[in-house]
């Protein structure tokens, strides 16, 4: 195999374990809110990074500050229509910590490239704009065996 078609490939594996790691949506109602001490969400994907012989060794760049979920749970109140402003309520070191050129890596959730932050009435909001994966891992290995079905099946009308 050659080393651009590897390149491609792991690319490609790194692209689809941050769509599986930082895409889902919470289950709970809209108008519902979950408290910090809540049960964690049972997410409608598997984690690749469980499955046996999956192999999920990177480095995140110095840009990059990685939020776990139940801490921006515990303090995300919204984020815009267009996924853009995130605003958060009693932010955590990490949260607060973010400025313009940091890259925002809420896990389970987004990864962000923060363009500016202010604290509006009591509200820590973080302007963002879409990042790209090398603006989060610097360095690393991403590897995975079993199908990856590429092909769309046809639905049925």
């Amino acid at each position: 195999m050659s080393v651009r078609t590897s390149r491609i490939l792991a690319v490609c594996a790194v692209v689809s374990c941050l769509c599986f790691t930082s895409c889902s949506k919470s289950k709970s109602a809209a108008g519902q809110s979950q408290s910090a001490s809540a049960a964690p969400v049972a997410h409608p994907y598997k984690d690749l990074r469980d499955v046996p012989g999956t192999v999920f060794d990177v480095s995140y760049t110095p840009e990059t500050v990685r939020v776990d979920e139940s801490s921006w749970r515990a303090s995300l109140k919204s984020v815009s229509s267009d996924g853009n402003v995130f605003v958060f309520d009693n932010p955590d070191a990490k949260l607060s910590s973010l400025h313009q050129g940091s890259i925002m890596f809420l896990e389970n959730l987004a990864v962000r490239s923060v363009l500016s932050t202010a604290t509006r009435d009591g509200h820590f909001v973080v302007n963002t704009d879409r990042a790209g994966i090398t603006d989060l891992i610097q360095n690393g290995t991403i590897h995975s065996e079993g199908p990856c079905p590429l092909r769309r099946r046809k639905s049925a009308l």
